[in-house]
């Protein structure tokens, strides 16, 4: 009796695994390419955020002395930009020397996909009669700002 029932549920479970192998539908994905141009299975978006790009490489600038009370320091700064440009520059001392601080870009307009610019700092009437002798003191920072232009 127990064989006859084992034999029944194995008939019972092949009826049922033939029937869900008859609803694959194996016949509806290809097995060859149709044409030498492949098949186009997906679309997939591509996006990004349209903005001005602006990146200046460079470095630190160093003062050196041309007279007694005058130093002057110079840079090349390479700029990437992705729309027509002008370079300003504005310096900002930290209080460490005093003196008069100025600077100035050569060449300041530029033009996508980049250039050169000349960015200087001097410092007149320096005062250093009271300061200790120090080695690559920070004695200002500029700061560059890029206007657009048409």
């Amino acid at each position: 009796m127990l064989s006859r029932t084992v034999f029944a549920a194995s008939i019972a479970i092949c009826a049922a695994v033939v029937t869900q192998a008859g609803e694959i539908k194996t016949h509806s994905w290809p097995t060859a390419f149709a044409s030498q141009d492949g098949l186009d299975i997906a679309s997939i978006p591509v996006t990004m955020d349209v903005q001005p790009f602006v990146s200046v490489s460079g470095g630190t600038i160093r003062l050196e002395p041309t007279d007694s009370q005058i130093y002057e320091g110079c840079r090349i700064l390479r700029v990437l930009c992705n729309f027509p440009l002008a370079v300003r520059c504005s310096i900002i001392p930290t209080g460490d020397v005093e003196g008069q601080y100025s600077c100035s870009i050569a060449n300041p307009y530029i033009d996508p996909p980049g250039g050169i610019v000349k960015l200087c700092v001097r410092l007149t009437d320096a005062q250093l009669e009271n300061q200790l002798p120090r080695n690559n003191v920070r004695v200002a920072v500029v700061k560059m700002t890029v206007v657009p232009r048409s």
